[in-house]
């Protein structure tokens, strides 16, 4: 793998919540320890009526990020429970990775950035204590979405995600209108560039549907589940299920 992340650089990592567009919610990012980062916040979807949103994104630069569908198959993204965080029925149990394959334009007199075609992917957040999750997530993964809403293929603005040209980055917790709501909270070990074997295996191709296994990603994460929104394939190594649990 080939880390993208740490460094963070947090100074350089800015809000983008539903506050751009007369919501409520908040989002922050510190530090959780030497190379880790707490993505936190309170995600409100009374304000807009069922909407809303909250993210922390950084620009790449002065050039994009370019991850040749070659040589790289997805992203990897370690995540660890945030001990903060106060876990009810209705915590958000979702995080969103998306990337912009443009640069966001100004704002608007302060207002709502001019709307887009993003790439967003989305992965489980754990909340169980002393348990880490490591998703690989295929290209083919993330989808294009315009104004939180899939774009379809009939679409004219529809298009693939150009893993050579990645200018941004966010995380996001959104609501899926009206999905989640309330605190929020999760620590990001670490997001890496997934390449694939020496024999070119097309691990995008695979999808969601890929077998599952436990994994040391370093940086942090002692061990990881990967675990798809939605699916749960789970096959535990020999003498593992001490430190791995079905999901």
């Amino acid at each position: 793998m080939s880390p993208i992340f740490p460094p963070w650089h947090i100074d350089e990592w800015h809000a983008v919540d539903d506050r751009l567009r007369g919501g409520s919610s908040t989002s922050h990012l510190d530090a959780a320890g030497p190379r880790a980062v707490r993505f936190w916040g309170h995600l409100d979807i009374k304000t807009l009526g069922g909407a809303g949103f909250a993210s922390r994104n950084t620009t790449f630069g002065p050039h994009p990020l370019r991850l040749s569908r070659a040589t790289h198959a997805g992203l990897v993204v370690c995540l660890s429970p945030d001990a903060r965080l106060s876990v009810g029925s209705s915590t958000p149990a979702t995080l969103t990775i998306v990337l912009k394959n443009a640069l966001s334009g100004p704002p608007k007199d302060k207002g709502p950035r001019p709307a887009q075609v993003t790439f967003e992917a989305h992965v489980v957040i754990p909340l169980s204590p002393a348990r880490a999750l490591t998703h690989r997530v295929p290209w083919t993964e993330f989808n294009p979405v315009y104004r939180g809403r899939d774009v379809d293929q009939s679409d004219p603005r529809y298009r693939p995600l150009d893993t050579e040209a990645i200018y941004e980055m966010s995380l996001m917790c959104r609501s899926a209108f009206g999905k989640q709501e309330g605190d929020f909270g999760v620590v990001v070990e670490d997001i890496s560039a997934w390449e694939k074997d020496d024999n070119g295996a097309k691990a995008d191709e695979a999808g969601a549907g890929d077998d599952a296994a436990c994994e040391d990603v370093g940086s942090g994460c002692w061990r990881g589940i990967r675990r798809w929104l939605g699916l749960s394939r789970i096959e535990l190594p020999e003498n593992e299920n001490r430190l791995c649990e079905k999901a």
